[in-house]
Formats: structure tokens, C-alpha cells, sequence
């Protein structure tokens, strides 16, 4: 928006109101066309910083893109660098496990067999004392045995014994019947 230029009375007094109105219209003009000029100039230099701003953001964005290219391939190669090493580092921890595993297991046999030793003597100890123990269960079924017919023996001798003296008395008893009915059938 332009801005009218104006001068003071005394001026007009001096030079004229054609005069002072031809250098204020000159002023406007000089006014006017500067700021065209200044306009144009700062849309090239705005075009120029805009072309200089592009061209440095396609600068800034190739380097960019080469960092990101740089970090990426460092980062791929100590990612590499890193699964060997977490492959080396498993295979050890796979070796160590495995001796530990072997080593306990061959603990585990030892003791499985000391155990089967002492598990083995017990039983032969066991055996031992069941046959003592059918030995003494025989003895015993022996003299038991023994005993057994001894007494049968002495018990049949008592009854034996006992039936002898049984029949005595009742032949004691049954001849004192018969004397006494022989008596009562010649009284009769």
C-alpha cells in the first residue's frame, strides 16, 4: 500500500502547488517503483534462498542417507560379529553342559552301583538268615515231630493202661452182678 508523501504548507508556498504536487507525485512514483524492485528482488533472493534451501536439504539428505548407509552396514556387520560370538559362546556353554551332564551321569552310575552292591549284600544276607531261619524251622518240626510221637507213644501206653484197668473194674463190677443175680435166682 503506497504511502502518499506530503510537505508542508511552506513548501507549497514557495515552489507552487503544481510544483510541489509534480515532486510528491515524483516521490509516490520513486516510492512505487522501488518497492517494485524492492518486491522483485526479495522474490529472487526468496527464490534463490528457496533453491539454495532445497539444494543444501538435498545436501543434508545424501548425507543422510550415507550415514544411515554407514551406521547401517557398521551395524550389520557387529550384529555378524556379534552371532558369532553368541554362536561361539553357545557351542562352549553346549560343551560345558554336555561334560557337566556326563560327569553327573557317570556320578549317578557309581552310585546306582553302590547301591546295587549294598542292595545285593543285603538280600544275600537276607537269604542268609531265611535259611537259617527254614534250618531252625526244620529242627524245630523235628523235635516237634518227635515230641509229638512221644507223647502219642505215652498216650496210647495211658490208655492202653487206663482201658486194662477199665476192664478190670468191669469185670470186677460185672461178676459182682453176676453173683449177685445168681444169688437172687436161687433164692428164687
Amino acid at each position: 500500500m503506497p504511502v502518499t508523501a506530503r510537505l508542508s504548507r511552506a513548501f507549497y508556498d514557495r515552489l507552487g502547488d503544481e510544483v510541489a504536487n509534480e515532486l510528491v507525485g515524483w516521490f509516490n512514483d520513486v516510492d512505487a517503483s522501488y518497492r517494485g524492485d524492492l518486491r522483485e528482488l526479495n522474490e529472487l533472493n526468496f527464490a534463490r534462498a528457496d533453491a539454495t534451501f532445497a539444494q543444501r536439504l538435498a545436501q543434508s539428505e545424501t548425507r543422510m542417507i550415507e550415514r544411515m548407509a554407514r551406521v547401517e552396514s557398521r551395524l550389520l556387520e557387529r550384529m555378524a560379529q556379534l552371532e558369532v560370538r553368541m554362536s561361539e559362546r553357545m557351542a562352549a556353554l553346549e560343551e560345558r553342559l554336555n561334560e557337566r551332564m556326563a560327569a553327573l551321569e557317570e556320578r549317578l552310575n557309581e552310585r546306582m552301583a553302590a547301591l546295587e552292591e549294598r542292595l545285593n549284600e543285603h538280600m544275600a544276607a537276607l537269604e542268609d538268615r531265611m535259611t537259617a531261619l527254614e534250618v531252625r524251622i526244620q529242627a524245630l518240626e523235628t523235635r516237634m515231630d518227635a515230641q509229638l510221637q512221644s507223647l502219642e507213644s505215652r498216650l496210647e501206653a495211658r490208655i492202653q493202661k487206663g482201658v486194662g484197668r477199665l476192664y478190670r473194674w468191669m469185670f470186677v463190677a460185672w461178676s459182682t452182678l453176676m453173683l449177685a443175680l445168681i444169688a437172687i435166682l436161687q433164692r428164687v
